[in-house]
């Protein structure tokens, strides 16, 4: 459930991969773009799930790098996706949970109930002084549930997995058994406003946009727009040393997730194009007159069509539910991170301390919240894609040092590579590890090149500078003052650490 929480699905994730690719890239398919990023996820979430299996540990790919890569490579690589994970909750509080999810709640109840007031409600929630205090409930909130322990966590995920997945069946029932034309209905003079759906398109047409047709060399370069949506399968790895029977449990959890993920994504993305027209859903993103207070995510395209209100409380509940699910995942990860980075000194080690009476790092937990907190103003200045431009860029580094890791694996660790599977000459560990190196390598070139996918912003590469850069300046400072207290960092990066 962590795993499939840190992956965008439900009727968020098909929402998002419309978003996503609609917004940055014309002419790309975002049913392709969803469905081939998925493909490019199996070998990486393979390979986590053999190396979460042997190489059990808090902090995961920071532990397998950092011990068999190099020191400072693999806490620079896991540092930098620690950043960027704070930086996206920040940014989910600040603008998905708050400008878009809250305020299409709002605004899909003042349409359905003819409630002009709510309309006016949904308004006001977008404005900053709520975006921070909603957003900042958002973090604070799923931060102290991510440390409330095990228990509760696992809990929780149940509660929300389950009403994420029903929410997905009703939003596919609402979908399936409406016509493009109920929607074209159901839009026009929606929450007593002046949209219709011809007059989407006609604005969007007057401010410069045209309809370019799909193609496959626009929906090639979208593959990471539609990938980065599957990226949370590795966030179970993190906690593997607190997962019983981790041989078994590790690969099912991280591959598995993948698999209710792709079926979720595509059906939901193929239902909405056949409802709402891919020129609809183009021409909204880059309609400068959008006369809603909502920002126009598919999500609100389907509540729309919805017939009654239990099916419209439905299909929000799910929509909102999203964001604790997957902020909860994420600070799994941020504090499991912390908690490895200052076990093995490289941070201080206060924040590995382990509460007794909670039994989690609550001190890593509030710097996690905290680093969150800190990342959360970047959304009102920048636009949450803009923002979280670096992510795909990070993570396939990453994913680079742990193809790295899985293919000299054999070598470095014998005994660990002995208990995975495929003992041929070549070990399937090490296969794995190359073709991921292939795969990783394609993702960062197109995360580098293609200017809707990666750094290609004044801020985003300035971000990505700075957080590097910080990693390595943290590393250096304090291998140089452990070395005055008589501490040779380098040699704790020799021995692998307990769970």
């Amino acid at each position: 459930m962590i795993s499939s929480a840190g992956i965008g699905y439900g009727i968020f994730g098909f929402a998002s991969t419309i978003n996503y690719v609609t917004t940055a890239n014309p002419g790309s398919d975002p049913l392709l773009s969803g469905a081939l990023g998925w493909l490019l996820s199996i070998p990486p979430a393979l390979l986590y799930g053999l190396l979460a299996s042997v190489f059990s540990r808090s902090g995961a790919d920071y532990v397998w790098t950092s011990r068999l890569v190099g020191s400072a490579v693999g806490f620079v690589g896991s540092w930098a996706l620690m950043i960027m994970l704070c930086i996206s909750l920040g940014m989910t509080g600040a603008l998905v949970f708050s400008t878009s999810m809250l305020t299409d709640t709002v605004t899909a109840f003042a349409g359905f109930l003819g409630r002009p007031d709510l309309l006016s409600l949904s308004t006001t929630l977008s404005q900053p002084p709520w975006l921070f205090v909603t957003g900042i409930m958002l973090l604070v909130v799923t931060g102290l549930v991510a440390g409330l322990g095990c228990r509760v966590v696992s809990r929780a995920m149940v509660i929300m997995t389950g009403l994420i997945f029903i929410t997905s069946i009703v939003s596919f029932y609402v979908l399936a058994t409406s016509t493009h034309a109920d929607f074209v209905n159901a839009l026009s003079g929606y929450a007593g406003t002046s949209i219709s759906y011809q007059g989407v398109i006609k604005d969007a047409q007057a401010s410069g946009w045209s309809l370019v047709p799909i193609t496959w060399s626009a929906t090639i370069p979208s593959i990471p727009l539609g990938y980065v949506i599957y990226l949370g399968f590795c966030n179970s790895a993190l906690a593997a040393g607190e997962v019983r029977q981790a041989k078994r449990s590790m690969p099912l959890a991280v591959i598995g997730s993948l698999v209710p993920a792709v079926i979720i994504n595509v059906v939901g993305t193929y239902l909405c194009v056949r409802a709402f027209g891919i020129q609809f859903l183009y021409a909204a993103v880059n309609d400068p007159k959008w006369p809603l207070p909502a920002a126009p995510w598919a999500t609100l395209f389907v509540s729309m069509l919805a017939k009654d209100v239990v099916t419209l409380s439905l299909i929000q509940v799910g929509w909102l539910a999203w964001a604790f699910w997957w902020s909860v995942s994420l600070y799994i990860m941020i504090i499991r991170y912390i908690f490895a980075f200052s076990f093995d000194r490289v941070l201080p080690t206060m924040f590995a301390d382990v509460s007794s009476r909670f039994h989690m790092p609550v001190k890593a937990m509030v710097v996690s919240i905290i680093l969150s907190t800190i990342a959360f103003p970047i959304g009102f200045y920048v636009t949450y894609i803009g923002a979280n431009l670096n992510t795909v860029a990070i993570s396939s580094i990453l994913y680079i040092l742990g193809a790295i890791t899985a293919i000299i694996l054999p070598i470095k660790r014998k005994s660990l590579a002995e208990e995975l599977p495929g003992k041929w000459r070549i070990p399937f560990i090490s296969i794995v590890g190359a073709i991921n190196l292939v795969l990783s390598a394609y993702i960062l070139f197109l995360s580098v090149t293609v200017p809707a996918v990666g750094p290609s912003t004044p801020v985003s590469a300035a971000e990505l500078a700075a957080i590097y850069g910080s990693g390595i300046l943290l590393f250096i400072v304090r291998y140089r003052y452990l070395k005055k207290k008589g501490l040779d960092l380098r040699l704790v990066f020799n021995e692998i650490p307990p769970e």
